[in-house]
């Protein structure tokens, strides 16, 4: 009974430890988020240049998602649109109410 429930724990293990493999969006997305938790807010054009194997549509497509889920939050600073870090943006209080505001 014991080695049975050693070979059971052993595949658990295994099991547990292959897991699902992340798809390459969510890989793009992972390497994006920590690049800005790294570097700070950054523009489309300083994303691409710092990951490399991504097309400019592929970028865009991935980042327009993680501003619609909120990953992502979007800022413009002139002609520019830099992309950062919600837990990054300052917070003002104005009448009592907390609003996040852009970097």
């Amino acid at each position: 009974i014991t080695e049975t429930w050693r070979l059971m724990l052993h595949q658990t293990i295994g099991l547990v430890a292959d897991g699902e493999p992340l798809s390459k969006e969510e890989q793009l997305e992972n390497k994006i988020e920590s690049l800005i938790a790294r570097e700070g807010p950054c523009t489309a054009r300083e994303l691409r240049r710092h990951i490399h194997g991504m097309s400019s549509g592929e970028l865009q497509k991935i980042v327009k998602t993680m501003v619609e889920t909120e990953r992502l939050m979007l800022c413009h600073q002139g002609k520019a649109t830099q992309y950062g870090l919600p837990q990054d943006a300052p917070i003002l209080e104005e009448k009592g109410e907390q609003d996040y505001v852009p970097f």
